[in-house]
């Protein structure tokens, strides 16, 4: 799970059309997401994909803890791990999504 996740990442992050939009001025950025809708789109699902994948893998660390070990400290990690992971770039993603529909509209 954990693997899958960084794969989902580094194929969505390392997207060749999309590279240089992450340290690109802001017009530069949305001209770049502009003329490759489709790569952004991907790209985005394959953030999700990670996210749900690490989540689901961290979530399993209870299950794997060695014997001797406090079991509820992993569970107390993983939740905590989900929330983290989960709300602020699901806020984060729904208003990338807005203003890539909005940018989209205006074309």
């Amino acid at each position: 799970m954990l693997v899958l996740g960084t794969v989902a990442f580094g194929t969505g992050a390392g997207n060749p059309r999309l590279l240089r939009a992450w340290t690109a001025q802001e017009g530069v950025f949305l001209t770049i997401v502009a003329r490759h809708r489709r790569a952004w789109l991907v790209t985005n699902l394959l953030f999700i994909v990670r996210t749900v994948r690490t989540v689901m893998g961290v979530a399993l660390l209870p299950d794997v803890v060695p014997a001797g070990w406090p079991r509820e400290l992993a569970i107390a990690g993983a939740t905590a791990f989900a929330i983290a992971a989960v709300l602020p770039p699901f806020a984060v993603y729904l208003v990338s999504l807005a203003l890539g529909i909005a940018l989209l509209s205006n074309q």
